[in-house]
This record gives structure tokens, C-alpha cells and sequence, in this order.
């Protein structure tokens, strides 16, 4: 009878280490199958996310990003699309053999830029038999260091009080930078120089609100510094009169 009633207890154990056993297959396939389809990819990307690092404004720079076509299919190249118009990109070829590599270079313009820049290149591309596009893409970014900056970078008043604030104007580069010309668009907001020094490494100037009353929603104005450097001639500085 001992035997008998071991037999029940003997299957159970048989039936649970079968499902053991058959979950861990499950699982290491499903494992596979998962690393197989992350494997598998059109198109393989040597570095796709790439950094130009510290660079001055008004300068040209080049990075090359290289990628192979990574089926068995020929497959055609382009258009491509940028992010903004401070980047051009150009390919090395516009028809893709089967793994043959081919390179991706963007061009990026720092023009007037400040601080951190990021852009993006997507690159449309369909294979010969197949019309339907696809895309993949690469990213860069900048930091772009201005020769010149303010501070405070942002002027704020209190509607219908008289105030004045100093804005100081202070080279990044060791450069001298000459104060050629202030102005503003609202007849409320005035600048003057503080002293008649207009050139050095450090520039102080004055903005005045002369306390007028004005319809409230139209108190935003924006004061123009000219300056004589060539990489940013013009600098804007926003101005809120706050109720």
C-alpha cells in the first residue's frame, strides 16, 4: 500500500520537473530569438551619436559617420533630412551592394550659436525590389562658446516705477569687444552707456525705465547691442515690465 500511494507523489514530482525543464527551453529560445532580431539590422552604424566638443561661433566642422548595408539586398540611398539649416550633409554614394560600406558626412555651421547645440541627420533608404523608405539616424552635438556674453542676459521691470539696471558686457576669449550702438524697441526703455568706456574686457551700461504707463499685454520689448565683433555683431537682450 506504501508503494501505492508513493506512485501519485513520484508523477507529480516527474510532471513538475518536466514543466521546469520545458519553461527553461522556452525561455532560452525566446532568449535567442530576442538577441537574433537584436542582431539583425539593415543597416550597421559605426558611432551614430558623435560630439564635436568646445568650438567658437562662426566656424565650419566636419564629422564622418560610417555604416554598412548589412543584408543581402542592394539598397539605394537619400533624400536625407536635417535638423536645421546650420547642417549640410553629403554621402560617398547613393547605391548600396550587399555589406558594402559607405560613409555619411555633416557639416555644421556654429554661426551665432551659444551654448549647447544638437541636430540630427535621418536618412531615408529603400532596397532596388522594394520601394518602401526607411530611415535611420545619427545625432551630434555641439557646444559652441560665444566671444562675448552679459550679465544679466534678461531685464526685469515693475509697470509704472521708475528703475534702472546695469547690464555688463564681458569678453570670453580675452578679446576686447567695442560697444558700437544701443537701441530699443519700445520708446519706454532707454540705454546709455555708464562711462565713455565703449572697448575693454569689461563694458558697463545702464537701462532705464522711465516708469510709463502703457497697456499692460504689450510689455515685452528687446534692446539691441551692436558690437563691433564679427562672429555675433548683434546681441538681444529680452526686457519684461512685470505688473
Amino acid at each position: 500500500m506504501s508503494e501505492l500511494k508513493a506512485l501519485p507523489s513520484l508523477a507529480i514530482q516527474k510532471i513538475f520537473l518536466v514543466a521546469i525543464f520545458g519553461c527553461i527551453t522556452l525561455l532560452s529560445l525566446y532568449k535567442a530569438f530576442i538577441q537574433q532580431e537584436t542582431n539583425i539590422s539593415d543597416i550597421i552604424i559605426n558611432h551614430p551619436h558623435q560630439d564635436f566638443g568646445s568650438i567658437r561661433q562662426q566656424e565650419s566642422h566636419e564629422m564622418v559617420y560610417s555604416f554598412k548595408n548589412n543584408t543581402e539586398k542592394s539598397l539605394l540611398l537619400g533624400p536625407i533630412n536635417v535638423s536645421c539649416s546650420c547642417t549640410d550633409a553629403k554621402l560617398s554614394k547613393y547605391k548600396l551592394e550587399p555589406k558594402e560600406e559607405c560613409a555619411l558626412t555633416l557639416i555644421f555651421e556654429s554661426g551665432a550659436y551659444r551654448g549647447l547645440v544638437k541636430g540630427t541627420a535621418l536618412v531615408n533608404y529603400n532596397f532596388v525590389e522594394d520601394k518602401t523608405r526607411k530611415v535611420f539616424i545619427v545625432d551630434f552635438q555641439a557646444n559652441v562658446r560665444p566671444d562675448y556674453d552679459f550679465e544679466p542676459k534678461r531685464l526685469d521691470f515693475t509697470y509704472g516705477k521708475k528703475e534702472q539696471k546695469r547690464v555688463i558686457l564681458y569678453p570670453m576669449h580675452g578679446e576686447l569687444i567695442q560697444i558700437l550702438n544701443l537701441s530699443c524697441s519700445r520708446k519706454w526703455i532707454e540705454a546709455n552707456m555708464s562711462s565713455d568706456k565703449t572697448r575693454g574686457s569689461e563694458i558697463c551700461f545702464d537701462v532705464f525705465y522711465s516708469g510709463e504707463e502703457f497697456e499692460i499685454l504689450d510689455n515685452e520689448a528687446v534692446l539691441t547691442v551692436k558690437t563691433d565683433n564679427m562672429r555675433e555683431p548683434n546681441y538681444l537682450i529680452p526686457i519684461m515690465i512685470k505688473p
